[in-house]
């Protein structure tokens, strides 16, 4: 019985090691995933690329088994370094970096995302603050602080620094200041803040800020000077429209490798997590760049910055050499720049003494004509300012000398130290900038003594010479005064 019971013992042992001994085997035999590094460029906000490329990673390790997809999110400046180190095998990136890595025989894009705008293009955006009502276009730049994203950005800066120069102005010498931000979302906060007055950003996000409730899509304007209205709606670009963004892969990623990648991302339906999550409608093959390509070389930027013959003079001989130049060109032009420059001078005095001539008698005669009417008339500047009042405007509002030219039309007729508009009220200045012709409004206007009444408010646009919009003519009347006097217009076109 005992031996019988020892046998049993040492034919289990012996089993269960045979089975421990394969089951090692079989662990061994199962080959360890292969990593592939995914590096995106971290245009937006700290955390949001993990957010909206973690699913793609994931959708790229559960349909291709032998792989292992870990996301690398890279920032604008350091997008060259990290792929001439090697440190990837993957790159999602602005179609900008792409012609710089493919000029450099670095990197051949296999995809292209297919964007939910414009048919799977983007474009560029130029926009400033609602608020902002001295601000009539994309091209009244001259004297603004701009914030854009970065200088190797295509939505963020190049496509549009392309039509400013396409449109005859150059942007760098035009605005005040130049702020590059990094990120997209801070280029937007930093506008609505009034931390800039022009905002340069990519196609989607403002309307992505929006739909997570971080802005009002009302407190941004986007303008539309370069491009038109057309059909595709003026609120959501202003430059010509791009190919969607590529997936690159690294020359010394194999082909089969990049084989397989294409293959499911190309497989990839437009209402896949991974899609949604990154804001796309999937991918397809890989776009033509010409277009970007050719945007770059117009621009002189890289990697066309180096076609001028620089790169075999070291930046120290480049210095000597322009102090040279410099001194010569002093040296002959001196005297010549110094006459120009009092001829100028001479004439430019002549004309200020005309034009304050002009506008002294332009100011004298529109003074005397708001003066002729018996209802409280006002001329009010973009920027809400009591340009003109009428003695019944003074008299009806309570005007304090001393503050003409100051006093904002809101504290003027309503005693309030902000825009109507910031109390959900509708604005008549607003309205006539936006339409560019007379409106009417009924509000409620507070008299000298504090008291309100109903009112019906006209206001009709008043343009200069050159055609632009500089002021707005407003006149109130009660509601018994205009039911009696229907008809009541303001001769001024």
């Amino acid at each position: 019985m005992n031996r019988k019971h020892g046998l049993r013992c040492w034919l289990g042992a012996f089993l269960g090691a045979l089975l421990l001994g394969l089951a090692v085997r079989g662990d061994e035999s199962v080959p360890a995933r292969r990593l592939v590094r995914f590096g995106v460029l971290a245009n937006d906000a700290p955390g949001v690329c993990h957010r909206r490329w973690g699913a793609t990673t994931d959708y790229l390790t559960s349909r291709l088994p032998d792989y292992r997809f870990e996301l690398v999110p890279i920032p604008f400046d350091e997008i060259l370094p990290t792929v001439e180190e090697g440190s990837i095998d993957l790159l999602l990136t602005n179609p900008a970096q792409v012609v710089q890595l493919v000029a450099h025989d670095l990197a051949l894009p296999i995809a292209t995302l297919r964007g939910r705008f414009y048919g799977g293009d983007y474009a560029g955006v130029i926009f400033w603050s609602a608020r902002r009502f001295d601000i009539r276009g994309a091209r009244d730049i001259h004297g603004r602080t701009v914030a854009a994203v970065s200088p190797s950005s295509l939505g963020g800066w190049l496509a549009q620094l392309l039509e400013y120069h396409e449109g005859g102005l150059d942007l760098e010498a035009e605005a005040a200041s130049i702020t590059f931000l990094q990120s997209h979302e801070e280029t937007v906060r930093a506008v609505v803040e009034g931390r800039a007055d022009f905002g340069f950003c990519r196609t989607g996000v403002v309307e992505a800020m929006a739909n997570r409730g971080e802005i009002s899509f009302d407190a941004i304007r986007i303008g539309s000077d370069f491009v038109g209205v057309g059909q595709r709606g003026p609120r959501h670009h202003s430059t010509r429209l791009y190919p969607e963004w590529p997936l690159l892969a690294l020359n010394r990623v194999p082909r089969t490798v990049t084989e397989d990648i294409r293959r499911v991302l190309l497989d990839m339906p437009p209402n896949d997590p991974a899609a949604e999550q990154s804001n796309t409608a999937g991918w397809t093959a890989a776009a033509n760049y010409g277009e970007v390509q050719h945007a770059l070389r117009v621009l002189n930027a890289p990697p066309f910055d180096e076609e001028l013959g620089t790169k075999s003079f070291s930046p120290t001989a480049m210095r000597a050499l322009a102090l040279v130049s410099l001194a010569g060109m002093f040296a002959i032009l001196g005297s010549a720049i110094l006459f120009l420059r009092l001829r100028s001078l001479r004439h430019q005095l002549d004309m200020e003494i005309q034009q304050e001539t002009k506008l002294g008698r332009s100011r004298s005669f529109l003074a005397a004509v708001v003066g002729s009417f018996p209802y409280p008339v006002v001329v009010i500047g973009l920027d809400y300012r009591v340009l003109l009042a009428n003695p019944q405007a003074r008299e009806t509002y309570g005007w304090r000398e001393g503050e003409e030219g100051i006093m904002p039309c809101h504290r003027f007729m309503r005693q309030r130290g902000r825009p109507c508009h910031d109390f959900g009220e509708e604005c008549l200045l607003r309205k006539v900038i936006d339409s560019g012709k007379p409106e009417v409004l009924r509000t409620r206007h507070c008299s000298a003594n504090g008291e309100e009444r109903e009112v019906r408010v006209h206001g009709v646009p008043l343009y200069g010479p050159d055609g632009e919009l500089h002021a707005v003519v407003e006149w109130a009347l009660g509601e018994s005064e205009a039911a009696a006097n229907p008809d009541v217009s303001f001769p001024v076109s």
